[in-house]
């Protein structure tokens, strides 16, 4: 098992069988890493560092949970087919869309795209959906080319959140699209989302495969309480 990187939530391991395992930080290592990053630049660095810390851990929580629950009749390739453990979990090996997106052509790229679109669709059908939109960070490509989530620990499972997401075209202001590189295919990424990721298309597909449920809200109360809390725009999670 070789370490190959390490963010504040979690170190990667290589476990040199196609699979990487995910091992959460310890609270110490996470509010030090804040302290000497100011990661969260809307918190006070001092004050705010530990509770910050904490409501991130209990959505980590909350969102592992739900995937876990409904693995049985979910399609885990979406997520890497995710082993949980204690302390993290196991997934897939892939590229990370940002290694991709440096050398891949236009044609490529733009498929990419595409198949990032087919993923929050599919996501939407059970209930759930990324809330970051940091597609060059938390997100890969797998063996078969589909982009898949690579980090599922901060999850909107309430349909108003996401609704409220689109209507903020919040894909645009976090660091992935920000500092993607001006030109054909950042346009592409932009009017595509535009034309998928709508209202209307959210109707048709929240909770669309989860059985007994409407596509109404999914989340808890709780969840939602947590949810008001979002990352710095401009920051990547790992």
């Amino acid at each position: 098992m070789k370490k190959i990187s390490r963010g504040w939530q979690y170190a990667v391991y290589d476990l040199q069988n196609s699979r990487v395992r995910k091992e959460t930080s310890s609270p110490i290592f996470q509010y030090l890493h804040i302290l000497r990053t100011n990661v969260f630049v809307r918190w006070n660095i001092f004050a705010e560092a530990n509770k910050g810390m904490a409501r991130v851990r209990r959505m980590e929580k909350i969102s592992n949970n739900y995937i876990q629950s409904i693995l049985p009749i979910f399609d885990a390739k979406l997520l890497g087919n995710p082993l949980f453990f204690d302390n993290g979990y196991e997934q897939d090996k892939t590229e990370v869309l940002s290694d991709v997106f440096r050398k891949c052509s236009l044609d490529k790229g733009k498929k990419i795209f595409d198949s990032y679109i087919q993923l929050i669709h599919a996501t939407w059908q059970y209930g759930f959906a990324d809330s970051v939109y940091n597609f060059c960070v938390n997100n890969g490509l797998d063996a078969e080319s589909h982009v898949i989530q690579l980090d599922f620990g901060e999850l909107a499972l309430s349909k108003s959140d996401v609704e409220q997401d689109i209507r903020n075209k919040r894909w645009l202001q976090n660091a992935s699209y920000v500092l993607f590189p001006k030109g054909e295919l950042k346009d592409y990424f932009r009017e595509l989302m535009d034309e998928e990721i709508t209202l209307q298309k959210l109707d048709e597909l929240w909770g669309a495969k989860l059985p007994g449920q409407s596509n109404e809200q999914t989340a808890t109360p709780q969840l939602k309480q947590e949810q008001k809390f979002s990352l710095s725009p401009l920051k990547g999670t790992a």
